[in-house]
């Protein structure tokens, strides 16, 4: 029995030194792999919310985008790395938007409204980050940001539906709640002015 209880310590600290030292790799180097599949993906399996797991998926998809703007700036973004970011931010960027539809569906609009402005407004900066390289003269980078770049703003038209629907279903939340508390007062016979 001893000799499982030091296995499985030895195991853990094995993995999370790998765990901790992958967290600041980029695509194309050894640990990155680790970080999108095991650390990403525990950390949003392991978030008990859809509140929670749209917040994993966010800081996963907005890793991915300052993992590309990183790479284009110093010129080592290759196409078939541009190919694994874009489609792991993709995977991601849907998953919020499941998330944000989740929300809803629980009626938690305010929560989804604030997750979808959040969306919206990340990748929006990182969208105009991006396109900053479309004119910067190196054709290799520019040829491997394209697609990722069309995804991005894709993924913005998206963003700002989600956002302007989970806005507009909060304030219709929010109008509803106030009626029912003008009725309630109406019916317990307090007088409300306006």
């Amino acid at each position: 029995m001893p000799f499982i209880a030091i296995a499985l310590i030895v195991a853990a600290a094995i993995g999370g030194g790998a765990s901790v030292a992958a967290e600041h790799s980029l695509p194309g180097e050894a640990l990155w792999g680790f970080k999108v599949h095991v650390n990403e993906n525990v950390r949003a399996a392991l978030s008990t919310s859809a509140e929670a797991r749209a917040n994993a998926n966010l800081e996963a998809a907005r890793e991915r985008l300052s993992e590309a703007q990183t790479l284009a700036a110093q010129s080592k973004l290759s196409a078939d790395l541009g190919t694994k970011i874009e489609t792991n931010f993709e995977s991601r960027a849907d998953a919020v938007a499941e998330n944000i539809a989740k929300l809803e569906a629980d009626g938690r609009f305010e929560v989804a409204a604030d997750v979808a402005a959040r969306f919206q407004a990340m990748v929006a900066q990182h969208a105009v980050a991006l396109a900053e390289f479309e004119g910067s003269g190196d054709t290799s980078i520019e040829v491997s940001l394209a697609p990722l770049l069309s995804t991005v703003r894709a993924t913005l038209d998206t963003a700002s539906e989600l956002s302007a629907e989970a806005s507009a279903k909060a304030a219709a939340e929010g109008r509803a709640e106030a009626e029912a508390d003008i009725k309630v007062d109406t019916d317990a016979g307090v007088e409300v002015e306006f």
